[in-house]
């Protein structure tokens, strides 16, 4: 994406957010995000893509709320439909941004325990100064590590990282 299209894109979705009522919900930040990745992993082939597959997309995703009907229509009206999943996509980052939620992926080694999150949890609140929420799974190639994936921050601590970082510096 270029600079121009990037700055289009928050440029839509900042107007969007400003006009309706997108109430945060944890829940919703979770749709908005599967929402947006399903979205860039079609992007090539949404150009000319009817209003009524968006609007069958947001009642899957049950996102209704955010009013998305709204900036599809405009940007169809316009034949800006490159910009749609872009539009969202910043749509989402900007509505983290509002609320100050930091959502992200955390990959470990082995499942972690209820404690263990809690402790991730506050870890990230107090250092972000962001509600922290987030999704795990399992990833046996970290090597007794763990790995915190955002869209702006990817923080990992395991043996499988410091061992790179070793043969990094021969």
């Amino acid at each position: 994406m270029d600079v121009v299209h990037e700055f289009l894109s928050i440029r839509y979705a900042q107007a969007l957010l400003r006009e309706v009522d997108c109430p945060y919900n944890e829940e919703l930040v979770v749709r908005l995000h599967a929402m947006t990745l399903f979205l860039i992993q079609l992007k090539t082939e949404l150009v000319g893509v009817s209003a009524s597959f968006y609007e069958q997309l947001f009642e899957i995703y049950q996102v209704q709320q955010c009013r998305f009907d709204l900036i599809i229509a405009l940007l169809q009206k316009h034949r800006r439909d490159e910009l749609i999943s872009d539009v969202l996509r910043s749509f989402v980052y900007c509505y983290e941004q509002k609320h100050k939620v930091f959502f992200a992926k955390v990959s470990s080694s082995h499942a972690l325990l209820d404690e263990q999150k809690q402790e991730l949890e506050a870890f990230v609140e107090k250092t972000s100064g962001q509600h922290f929420f987030f999704e795990t799974k399992i990833d046996k190639s970290l090597i007794a590590g763990i790995r915190l994936e955002g869209d702006l921050l990817m923080w990992e601590d395991s043996i499988s990282c410091k061992l790179q970082a070793i043969e990094q510096k021969r």
